[in-house]
């Protein structure tokens, strides 16, 4: 019941913090991702748009059809988004309960580290439910569906769900775990159903790959954008830059401010999530009555090792200290959770107890910097797109308005994106920020 009561509070602190400070006003890459909105494409165009190395997919037709009912209220769209983050919060806590033993206080993890405020940038500075959160939740979905049930239901559903985090957002990572786990099912099927469900595994991954020639028709390998082209660095740079990832997350720096401690903090979690991996990667062709949970474990700390260093390689240039980024966060809770649930099928009930409490204890004590910092962080982003709102609406100029609120909402360098049109394209129709004369004060 704790677990339940822990986790209605934490959404409502959740809305509560997108009713303090989201704003309506289409920000940085929503200018450039919404192009088949101000296009008024179809649905297709809609689902399969690509924003930097991956599609907007399943979450932003959703998104389209919310702007359409909102008169694109960006506020409604922060909302929505933590709206999807409560529901995978809800679809984990129902995971959890498919492991041995029934919700307890250790459980309390999951809600503290799915509803942190740490993701606000993907909810209330630039909201995109592609990128990470709407993955999350069908990752989530597909965990539910692999570990709890069985034959042509689990084989069809997660081809479908492996389809849908093709499309959206970074959720692409999934498809080759979810690949290996349709082999280890081939592997392992036995029995009279052991030819249908055979065939069915043979059409999911014809399905799949079918859906892989698609996702490629069209695709840019530069993403369409205009980063710098891919640096090469040391390898230890790369696992720099992926320690400090980890120890973003806790915000480790809050309570040790020194490089070392962050490296060490960093390093600690990702040689976790490797052995973790390793560990139900070997488990999962083995015969043993936790083969479904093990098959869970290696698909979110496989998704969680492939992304991250994939946001090494792409983001490298910016320094090691590039993945201390809010909206990468999402897609790091996987790993972490990953570790959570190995540990919940420990046999040796002392060990289990003293690493549950161990962790229970550091992620509560991670809380209220984490609460300050988000806090602080989005104040000064609302500050400034309230800023850029009064000037803009005083002045109708972007020039004006970027040199008096020293904020911007896209780049006034950045070729890709007529923002004079489509503001107009907005104005003309009394969308976003100027459906409401007030809406500086949001």
């Amino acid at each position: 019941m704790i677990v339940i009561l822990v986790t209605i509070v934490l959404s409502i602190r959740l809305l509560d913090f997108v009713d303090d400070y989201a704003v309506n006003v289409l920000f940085s890459d929503q200018w450039d991702f919404c192009t088949p909105l101000f296009e008024e494409l179809g649905w297709w165009e809609i689902f399969s748009r690509q924003h930097g190395p991956h599609r907007q997919g399943i979450g932003f037709v959703l998104t389209a059809a919310l702007y359409h009912a909102t008169d694109w209220n960006t506020v409604a769209e922060s909302y929505y988004i933590a709206a999807l983050l409560i529901l995978s919060t809800i679809c984990l806590l129902f995971l959890r309960r498919q492991f041995p033993g029934p919700l307890d206080l250790y459980d309390l993890v999951i809600p503290i580290l799915c509803l942190s405020l740490i993701q606000f940038e993907t909810i209330v500075l630039t909201p995109n439910s592609s990128h990470s959160i709407f993955p999350l939740l069908l990752l989530s979905l597909l965990g539910i569906l692999w570990v709890g049930s069985r034959g042509a239901i689990r084989h069809a559903g997660s081809a479908v769900l492996a389809v849908l985090l093709l499309f959206t957002g970074f959720g692409f990572f999934a498809v080759p775990l979810v690949i290996v786990l349709f082999v280890g099912a081939f592997a392992a099927a036995e029995g009279g159903t052991r030819c249908r469900d055979r065939a069915w595994i043979y059409a999911a991954i014809a399905f799949i790959a079918l859906a892989c020639i698609v996702f490629m028709s069209g695709y840019q390998t530069d993403g369409g954008s205009e980063v710098p082209a891919m640096q090469s660095a040391h390898p230890w740079e790369y696992s720099r830059f992926v320690a400090l990832m980890f120890s973003y997350l806790f915000q480790i720096g809050a309570f040790v401010d020194h490089p070392l401690a962050l490296y060490l903090f960093g390093y600690s979690c990702l040689l976790c999530v490797v052995a973790v991996f390793v560990c139900s990667f070997v488990r999962t062709f083995r015969s043993s009555s936790c083969k479904a949970l093990n098959g869970l474990i290696f698909l979110f700390a496989g998704f969680t090792i492939l992304y991250v260093f994939a946001a090494a390689v792409g983001r490298i240039y910016l320094g090691v200290w590039g993945g201390m980024v809010s909206r990468y966060m999402t897609l790091v809770l996987p790993a972490v959770l990953a570790c959570y649930f190995q540990i919940r099928i420990v046999r040796n009930d002392r060990i289990r107890h003293v690493t549950l409490s161990v962790i229970l204890v550091f992620v509560l004590c991670c809380q209220p910097a984490l609460h300050t910092y988000c806090h602080q962080e989005a104040a000064v982003w609302k500050r400034g797109k309230q800023a850029w709102i009064r000037t803009y609406m005083a002045t109708e100029s972007i020039e004006e308005a970027r040199n008096s609120s020293n904020f911007w909402i896209y780049p006034l360098n950045t070729p890709a994106v007529n923002i004079e049109g489509r503001l107009q394209y907005l104005r003309e129709r009394k969308l976003n920020l100027f459906f409401d004369a007030h809406s500086a004060d949001r």
